[in-house]
């Protein structure tokens, strides 16, 4: 009750502050539809009230507002090498050895997020694959430390292997923190000499926890959230460490022989000079890159398809890329 109420309010503050705006032909984005730029400022303002709150509240939060994806698909639950994966599988394919198949990591600032959580971008993205996808119930900080989300994600990937799947028919995708831990993931995986996936796609990536390029103070009003939230986060994240350490900031790391990638980030990403450093740091390692940037969209707008067809096409353009 009481969460509804506080989505309520924020709702209705937003749903005002948009009307106003708007009605001074002053919308907060011209190309934004009002249902999408009511939803942003509802979300900026539960983001700020959710500020101080601990991880293990911030990830009760999240998984209540989950919602079950409007889509066909088969759901399962189970461990593989003893982590917890949820199996989502399209109408019409089938989760066997020899079909293809998407290991997906997803966001939350490596603090909070599940496949639960994210159960509906990973659907959408089986679906315009036309295949199944495993989404990985990694370790989260700050009480681990992201080297064991890797190495979590490592022994993920080889117990699929040893199910018999070839590498060749496996693709791996991420976004925001997920996308980070994708590409840390593929280093580690080309590191101990273990069969990459055939491709790799990074949506709104976070590969850099210094968070001090140009666009984190440029679009730091307009983004979903904030250049300070981002910073307060990698700051909890990195704890003792250097956010220099290319397993934290993989946009550090030896990136070479990595396989064919997609990056997508939005224009108006505080992250988006990051992302893009990393296509240039790909390409100048002879790794084949498509770097696309999103006008107008935010972090994360992959997940806004039923309000953005930005969104929708993105999310088209992935699968398509993957497939």
């Amino acid at each position: 009750m009481r969460r509804t109420l506080r989505l309520l309010k924020h709702g209705l503050a937003s749903f005002g502050h948009t009307l106003w705006r708007r009605a001074r032909g002053n919308p907060q984005v011209e190309r934004w539809p009002f249902t999408f730029e009511v939803l942003w400022g509802m979300t900026r303002r539960n983001l700020f009230a959710s500020r101080g709150l601990s991880p293990q509240e911030l990830r009760r939060r999240q998984e209540e507002l989950a919602r079950e994806p409007d889509l066909p698909l088969d759901r399962q639950s189970e461990s593989i090498e003893g982590i917890d994966v949820e199996w989502f599988r399209p109408p019409g394919t089938s989760i066997e050895t020899d079909e293809p198949l998407l290991v997906y990591l997803h966001g939350g600032g490596y603090v909070f997020g599940s496949p639960n959580t994210h159960a509906s971008l990973i659907g959408r993205l089986a679906t315009a694959m036309d295949r199944p996808a495993v989404g990985i119930d990694y370790a989260l900080a700050p009480e681990h430390a992201i080297h064991e989300a890797r190495d979590e994600v490592v022994d993920v990937w080889n117990g699929i292997l040893e199910r018999g799947w070839r590498s060749e028919q496996l693709t791996m995708a991420g976004d925001s923190a997920g996308g980070g831990l994708a590409l840390s993931s593929c280093v580690a995986l080309r590191e101990r000499d273990r069969p990459l996936p055939a491709r790799l796609a990074l949506l709104s990536p976070w590969v850099d926890l210094n968070c001090d390029s140009t666009s984190y103070d440029v679009y730091t009003d307009v983004d979903l959230g904030t250049a300070e939230m981002f910073r307060e986060v990698a700051e909890l994240v990195v704890g003792d460490r250097s956010p220099d350490d290319p397993v934290l900031s993989p946009i550090y790391a030896d990136l070479s022989g990595l396989p064919p990638t997609l990056i997508h980030v939005g224009g108006l990403e505080l992250i988006r000079d990051d992302c893009r450093r990393l296509a240039e740091r790909l390409d100048a390692q002879d790794v084949d890159v498509e770097f696309d940037t999103w006008p107008d969209m935010i972090h994360g707008f992959h997940m806004f398809d039923r309000f953005l067809s930005e969104a929708e096409e993105a999310v088209e353009d992935v699968g398509t890329f993957l497939r």
